[in-house]
């Protein structure tokens, strides 16, 4: 499936994990047709350059209400000050999540290095990790 981010969704990232600490982060979703057009920043997180360490209960509670929406979860975005690569951690809790909703076959985990203020995009399955094109916003 191809996937395009709304201008207003990027704006709401650029404007939340963009201006944090890195390793700052939060989920993302779509009403519908692939498109990216909720997010929800974890405000909760713990204070850590080190890994993205979410606020489970504060996510499940907006996944809970998604749902209830008809809006589906596509994967959880984080930063990083620099270096687009996914960590071994980063991948691993994609995995868990992935353990728990076995009704989902991959999320999207890309990262926003907030030094360039960019996104490298990244879909994860139970067995595989995949750079994938996201169409964004013009000029962004």
């Amino acid at each position: 499936m191809l996937y395009s981010l709304t201008e207003a969704t990027m704006s709401e990232i650029k404007n939340t994990i963009g201006m944090k600490t890195v390793e700052s982060g939060g989920l993302l979703g779509s009403a519908g047709r692939g498109i990216i057009d909720k997010y929800v920043f974890d405000p909760g997180k713990l204070e850590s350059t080190i890994e993205f360490a979410p606020n489970v209960d504060y996510m499940q509670r907006i996944l809970m209400r998604w749902s209830n929406q008809g809006i589906r979860f596509l994967g959880i975005i984080h930063s990083h000050i620099m270096g687009s690569a996914l960590s071994d951690r980063d991948i691993l809790m994609a995995r868990r999540i992935l353990e728990c909703n076995e009704h989902i076959d991959y999320i999207l985990m890309p990262v926003f290095t907030t030094i360039d203020q960019r996104i490298t995009w990244y879909k994860v399955g139970n067995n595989c990790v995949n750079a994938i094109e996201v169409e964004m916003p013009k000029g962004k």
